[in-house]
This record gives structure tokens, sequence and C-alpha cells, in this order.
């Protein structure tokens, strides 16, 4: 079953921590769960590669696949990973030239 729960303002900042309580609050919340069902689940949280999600170290995605769900997986944003690579392409001269030749 696929839901997307919902998206949340980070009242108290965007501490690790913080951040960790909000998704495990929202999974409780909207999504129904409860602790044993959170633990079985398979989890994937989409970021934008900002290091407080992802990383080697105490981080959310690893916070949570330790503490709270061993099947958690973060995943880099497509939409972000797209704009990303529309934004690196457009400012190759290659690029600049093919636009030019369009017009």
């Amino acid at each position: 079953m696929l839901i997307l729960l919902t998206l949340e303002h980070l009242v108290e900042g965007g501490a690790i921590a913080n951040i960790q309580n909000v998704i495990l609050a929202t999974l409780i919340t909207y999504g129904g769960l409860i602790d044993e069902q959170i633990f079985e689940s398979v989890m994937c949280l989409g970021v934008d590669g900002v290091i407080t999600f992802q990383g080697v170290r105490l981080v959310v995605t690893t916070l949570m696949r330790t503490q709270q769900t061993p099947l958690f997986i973060g995943i880099h944003c497509m939409a972000y990973r797209m704009n990303f690579v529309v934004q690196s392409l457009s400012s190759m001269p290659m690029v600049s030239k093919l636009k030019d030749l369009l017009q």
C-alpha cells in the first residue's frame, strides 16, 4: 500500500531529532500505524539530498533505520534531481548553442 501522508511544517526547527519526531507522529496520526507496524513496514522518504536527511552518520534516514524501522529508505527527490540537471546543463556552452539554433 502506498500512502503520501502529509507535508508538515517544522515548528520546532530542522534539528534531526525534531524531524524524526515529526515523521513518527505523522505515521501514527495520518497513517494510523502503531509501533509494531512502523517497525515492520518499508518506508521511503524523498529528500533533496541535504546532509540532515542523507549521509553516513546521525542523519534522519540512518536514525530512522536504526531506531524505528530497519526497512527505511531515503531517496533523492526526483523533481529536485531533474531541476539540478536542467540547471547544470543550461550553463553548458553546447546547450546554449542548441538553444540559439532552435530560436
